[in-house]
């Protein structure tokens, strides 16, 4: 609950303190301790609500730009006081719902809120700052996400081929990629050399370039150029 009071002749004449401030009374909530059996305390109760300052001070001086401040009994409290509400004003200009473009100071055993309007500007700035770090931070991500995607292996290369040959009518045929470890008789590269068809196959190839004197014929190796006798 706020009561406003009536300024004293060196409140009126202090410098530091707008001609225009609204001086308000401020109370003290009070707490009670709580015991448990064996007389400890274990927390505390709030017996009378004291000043709400964020909604009976802060936010009309956000609204109608007219300074508050109240006076506390102790320097120490005030000093305290003024940084609590400054952190917290802070954090909420960025982070909040609902900014509040309030400075606080602390002059004496006083407590002044103040409608700064550098703070519009500050939080603007601020702001697009962040978004700027979210966009370099999801450029980067994508950037490494791309690069995985290009580190294929080779059977992931060869489903994807044949997916793309899929969609565009085609199909890969097993000529076209021959693999040594394959035993279908259509893929075969490498044939056994006790069949005798692999004999007969390599002299039709071979050029015939005569005889011994024991009447064998003489063939000419096509690959090695090699000659040997018929056996």
């Amino acid at each position: 609950m706020w009561v406003q009071e009536e300024e004293s002749e060196e409140e009126k004449m202090n410098p530091l303190i707008p001609i225009n401030a609204i001086q308000m009374r401020y109370i003290s909530p009070i707490y009670e301790p709580i015991f448990d059996e064996e007389d400890n305390q274990v927390d505390e109760e709030c017996v009378r609500d004291g000043t709400d300052v964020l909604y009976e001070c802060i936010v009309p001086t956000n609204k109608d730009k007219l300074p508050r401040y109240y006076r506390l009994r102790y320097r120490e409290n005030a000093k305290d006081h003024k940084r609590r509400w400054e952190r917290w004003l802070e954090e909420n200009l960025i982070n909040g719902r609902t900014p509040y473009f309030v400075k606080v100071k602390k002059i004496g055993r006083r407590v002044l809120f103040e409608f700064d309007e550098t703070l519009i500007e500050k939080r603007e700035k601020k702001l697009r700052a962040i978004q700027h770090k979210m966009e370099m931070k999801a450029r980067k991500l994508a950037r490494q996400v791309k690069l995985r995607k290009g580190e294929e292996s080779w059977d992931e290369w060869l489903k994807k081929l044949e997916s793309d040959l899929d969609l565009q009518g085609l199909r890969r045929t097993t000529e076209s990629i021959p693999s040594a470890f394959e035993e279908d008789d259509d893929e075969v590269l490498i044939m056994e050399e006790d069949d005798p068809r692999n004999e007969l196959n390599y002299q039709a190839l071979d050029r015939l370039v005569g005889e011994t004197q024991q009447g064998e014929a003489v063939y000419e190796d096509r690959e090695s150029g090699d000659l040997y006798e018929e056996r």
